[in-house]
């Protein structure tokens, strides 16, 4: 019981380390995808401010290189964390059942206990009430002679 019980303990803490992970990769999942949209959004306020401009803008073979660049980076960023993201999530999905055996396990083992401990009780009370009787019965036996 005591091996189960340590079993279920060690999963129960590898499964909440998988929760904390789980959210540090949404958080970074998230940060990548603001990041994504703010990288858009700064582009299309340079191109807006440039075409207002009295010249005529016409962006550089570099300007437009660093920007799908960074794009094409934090596109890349964001496919890794969400690849993270599932497979932290497969491990918990694994954990939590592996958790849940243990779990199984030890209730079962406590069901047996209690069986055992019950069918102890009941004995030590079976063999009270036979003395009781064989005692009632010897007493008789000795009033009868």
């Amino acid at each position: 019981m005591k091996a189960l019980n340590t079993a279920l303990r060690i999963q129960q803490r590898e499964l909440d380390a998988l929760r904390v992970s789980i959210t540090v990769e949404i958080e970074r999942v998230d940060g990548l995808s603001d990041a994504q949209r703010a990288h858009l959004e700064s582009e299309r306020r340079e191109r807006a401010a440039a075409a207002a401009a009295t010249e005529i803008w016409m962006p550089t073979d570099a300007w437009a290189a660093r920007a799908r660049a960074e794009r094409a980076r934090l596109a890349r960023n964001a496919q890794e964390a969400g690849d993270r993201l599932t497979a932290l999530r497969v491990r918990a999905a694994e954990s939590y059942g592996t958790m849940r055996a243990i779990e199984e396990a030890v209730n079962r083992r406590r069901e047996e206990i209690d069986r055992e401990h019950a069918a102890v009780e009941q004995a030590q009370a079976d063999d009270f009430g036979t003395a009781r009787f064989l005692a009632a019965r010897g007493r008789e036996r000795r009033g009868m002679q």
